[in-house]
């Protein structure tokens, strides 16, 4: 799923509010240009990653 499949695909199949709420989780679990593709794509992953990386420090 995070290599393949064309950008218009994955905004009309995947859950956005899921895909969000899962993403820090995700985001470890696949290489690092992998990640950077998809959070260049879908800048809100980005923010989502963000968030959680603020709570686990603070």
């Amino acid at each position: 799923m995070f290599t393949e499949g064309l950008h218009d695909d994955l905004c009309a199949y995947l859950n956005h509010e899921l895909l969000l709420a899962q993403w820090p989780i995700m985001r470890t679990m696949v290489p690092r240009a992998v990640q950077e593709v998809w959070e260049a794509a879908f800048p809100r992953l980005r923010a989502a990653g963000a968030e959680n990386l603020v709570r686990a420090v603070g």
